[in-house]
C-alpha cells in the first residue's frame, strides 16, 4: 500500500494508526524512515552484509516507510536528497550516528543545497557558452504528487479507527476478552497438574503391576490410570474456567 498526497493531509497519521491495528491483531510491525532505512542499508560493507541486514526490514509482518525528514522539509522526494549527498552538494551537513547512519543538519544542508546548486548552475553555463552567465537559472525543486486519498477520507479512516479501538475496550471492560497474562498463567497451572498428575502413576500401579503377568489386564490397568488423569485435568480446567 502505498499513501501519496500533498503535505497535511495525514499521511504519516494513516500508516502509524494501520500499524496500531495490525499489532493489536498480533502482528509484528517495523515503523522506519526511508532516509533512514536507505542510509542504513547503503552503509551496509558487501552483498552479504546488505542481505542480512535487508532481512531486518522484511521479517516484520508490516513494515511502515515513511518519508518524512530533510526531503520533506525542503517539499522534495527521497531520491534529489540522495542525489545531492552523492554529487557532494550535501557535504558539510552530513554527520554519522553511533550506528554509522547519516544524519543531516537541516540549516546547514539548506545553506548548502543553495550555494551548491547555484555554483552547479553557474558551471554549467560556463561550459556551454564558454563565459558565466550574468544570472543563473531558477533552481526548481520536484514536489510531491498531489493525488491520492482526500482529507475526507483519511478522516473517516480515522474515526473507524477510533470506533475499533473503543470497541475492544469496551469488551475489556465488559469481560468479553480475556487478557494474554491470563492465559499464559491459566496454561502453565494446567500443564503443571498434568506433569504431576502422569508422574504419580507409577507410585499407584508398580505393585499392581508387579502382581500380574496377563498382559491384557495390564493394559486394562494403564487405560484406567490415564483415563483417570485426563478426566480430572478436564474436571480442574472447566472449574478454572469458571473461576
Amino acid at each position: 500500500m502505498i499513501l501519496i498526497g500533498p503535505n497535511g493531509v495525514g499521511k504519516s497519521t494513516i500508516a502509524r494508526n494501520l500499524a496500531h491495528e495490525a499489532l493489536i491483531a498480533g502482528h509484528t510491525v517495523l515503523f522506519t524512515l526511508a532516509s533512514e532505512m536507505l542510509n542504513d542499508l547503503a552503509a551496509q560493507d558487501g552483498p552479504n552484509a546488505l542481505a542480512r541486514r535487508l532481512r531486518r526490514y522484511v521479517r516484520p509482518a508490516m513494515l511502515v516507510v515513511d518519508e518524512v525528514g530533510y526531503a520533506r522539509r525542503r517539499g522534495i522526494n527521497h531520491s534529489a536528497v540522495q542525489k545531492a549527498i552523492r554529487s557532494g552538494r550535501l557535504k558539510e551537513s552530513l554527520a554519522r550516528d553511533a550506528k554509522g547512519r547519516i544524519r543531516i543538519d537541516p540549516d546547514k544542508a539548506d545553506q548548502e543545497w543553495s550555494r551548491n546548486t547555484n555554483d552547479a548552475l553557474r558551471r554549467e553555463g560556463a561550459t556551454s557558452t564558454g563565459h558565466a552567465p550574468a544570472r543563473a537559472r531558477p533552481t526548481i525543486f520536484p514536489t510531491e504528487v498531489p493525488a491520492g486519498p482526500s482529507f475526507s477520507h483519511s478522516h473517516a479512516i480515522r474515526e473507524a479507527y477510533l470506533a475499533k479501538t473503543a470497541r475492544l475496550n469496551y469488551e475489556l471492560l465488559a469481560k468479553s476478552l480475556v487478557s494474554v497474562d491470563d492465559v499464559r498463567a491459566q496454561a502453565f497451572k494446567v500443564n503443571r497438574m498434568a506433569r504431576d498428575a502422569l508422574l504419580n502413576i507409577p507410585a499407584r500401579v508398580s505393585a499392581e503391576l508387579a502382581a500380574t503377568s496377563d498382559a491384557h489386564e495390564v493394559h486394562e490397568i494403564m487405560v484406567r490410570e490415564f483415563t483417570q488423569v485426563l478426566e480430572e485435568l478436564s474436571d480442574g480446567a472447566r472449574v478454572g474456567a469458571l473461576h
